[in-house]
């Protein structure tokens, strides 16, 4: 099978894209299949996911609120950080309050979450900041069940904190392989 994919980008200009090749989609989703199979690591694929999308950081999130529990896979991230986050700031997340609710595959920004609630949040300024990574994220649900959900998220590097960056986005035959 070939799949050919075009890498997004959002823009204060609107969306633009460039053509990728067929060989890095395909390396991705093989990578994702190997993911998927029963106890395998995620960190290669959230890597060659950020790679494709020339961001920063990609991240997979699990949160049960009834349980009290949360799960994050960050390859690129401070262990540290994953730990003060699934110890208590998770529950604090805005961005995993508006975001629940979102159907799978859609794409979300900060800007969903609203740019100003965020940065001007608890969360922000007691623990984001100090997390070496960029406010801006892009991300989509890949479950949402009974108040639980998991998403899949990438972030540019934290210079690129701003409205006018171009922002990659997950190219949509990598959003089909994770909703299957």
């Amino acid at each position: 099978m070939v799949i050919r994919s075009r890498l997004c980008y959002f823009s204060s200009n609107g969306y633009e894209d460039e053509a990728m090749g067929q060989k890095d989609t395909s390396q991705v989703i093989g990578c994702i299949y190997d993911a998927a199979k029963a106890g395998a690591d995620w960190g290669p694929a959230l890597n060659e996911i950020a790679n494709l999308a020339r961001a920063e950081t990609a991240w997979m999130v699990l949160s049960m609120p009834r349980l009290d529990f949360n799960a994050v896979v960050a390859p690129r991230s401070d262990p540290e950080i994953i730990a003060d986050y699934q110890r208590h700031w998770w529950q604090k997340d805005p961005t995993l309050e508006t975001t629940k609710p979102t159907p799978v595959g859609m794409i979300t920004s900060l800007d969903f979450t609203g740019r100003d609630r965020f940065l001007s949040s608890e969360f922000h300024n007691e623990f984001w900041r100090r997390s070496g990574h960029s406010a801006e994220r892009l991300a989509a649900n890949l479950i949402c069940e009974e108040g639980a959900g998991a998403s899949i998220g990438i972030q540019p590097a934290r210079r690129h904190d701003d409205t006018t960056t171009k922002v990659p986005i997950l190219p949509k035959p990598l959003l089909y392989w994770f909703r299957m």
